[in-house]
This record gives C-alpha cells, structure tokens and sequence, in this order.
C-alpha cells in the first residue's frame, strides 16, 4: 500500500473544507468529556430539576422562598402539600 502526498493546493483545499464543515463543532473546555454538550448522557446527578431550580434561584415566583414570603410560613400542624 504506497501512501499519496497531496499537493500544497489540494492540502489548502481540504483544510478549507474542513474549516468550513467544522465550524459549527464546539470545542470541549479543559478537562471535559465528550458528553460535555448533552445532558442525556449524564448519570452524575441525583437532584430533580426542580431542587436545582430551586437551589439556583431561590426567591423565583413558585418557590418555596417565594411562597413563605407571599403567603407567610405554613402553621404547625397543618399538612405540608
């Protein structure tokens, strides 16, 4: 089997066609896998979206901050829903 060396244009051509067929690819960052971009992968999470949620913007309308603060802490004794 002989290898073919290409030619200083046909090398600028498909580095171009690379470029340009590339372009939309990310990078993965500095010490990511390939699962970095999509989250159906990801099996290192426990936490429901909704904790998360909550965790990331705490006083949300909706959230349990915003609630006590709206309508004031539940009262003992009554059910938590």
């Amino acid at each position: 089997m002989t290898t073919r060396s290409l030619t200083r244009e046909q090398d600028a051509a498909f580095e171009k066609q690379v470029d340009k067929e590339m372009r939309s690819q990310r990078i993965f960052p500095n010490g990511r896998d390939f699962r970095c971009f999509s989250e159906r992968f990801r099996t290192d999470t426990t936490e429901t979206f909704r904790d998360k949620f909550d965790k990331t913007f705490p006083a949300a309308p909706g959230s349990p901050e915003w609630f006590d603060q709206k309508f004031g802490k539940p009262k003992e004794g009554k059910a938590n829903v």
